[in-house]
């Protein structure tokens, strides 16, 4: 799958017609944590990012003024904090400015929270409300490699992000 078509079916896994309009699989399915519609396409989104980047885990999330909440993930396990506070964290740093935080080496950044021990780089992107900049959510990537994440992955995680804000209700 090229770039454009990643990003064609998370778009589309977004605006809820399950990635058949984008040209993407039927059923993508990961571990939805929100009980709804929102929670089953988080899960179908994250489990599609899993697919195509090859990465060990990959969470989607929705943040507010008072909390970062897990909605859907594809990976080897729950989430250690599926609720927290949104000023903690790597995604804390991804919150406060609005850019996405990759970290080569966890186990050297006093920000992470240890989700999975093996974990050893992450990368957070935060999902922005289109006209208003506001952080909607995030994608959460870790891998157990070291520098595992590059800025051309980066960049296009940052469109991917771009193009599931209808999964927080905002129009692209």
């Amino acid at each position: 799958m090229t770039p454009d078509e990643l990003i064609a079916v998370v778009g589309s896994l977004a605006d809820g017609d399950g990635g058949t309009g984008a040209g993407g699989p039927d059923r993508i399915t990961g571990t939805a944590v929100a009980d709804d519609d929102t929670g089953r396409r988080s899960a179908q989104i994250a489990a599609a990012l899993r697919s195509q980047t090859g990465h060990r885990w990959v969470g989607v999330y929705r943040v507010t003024g008072t909390e970062v909440r897990i909605l859907g993930y594809s990976g080897p396990g729950e989430p250690a904090y599926p609720t927290f506070p949104p000023a903690s964290g790597l995604t804390g740093t991804a919150v406060a400015t609005g850019r996405s935080v990759l970290v080569d080496d966890v186990t050297a950044d006093p920000r992470y929270l240890t989700v999975f021990g093996t974990t050893r780089s992450e990368l957070v992107v935060p999902v922005l409300h289109p006209r208003t900049g506001v952080v909607l959510g995030t994608l959460d990537l870790e891998s157990e490699h070291l520098a595992a994440f590059g800025e051309a992955e980066r960049e296009l995680l940052e469109r991917c992000a771009a193009a599931i804000t209808p999964l927080y209700g905002v129009d692209r």
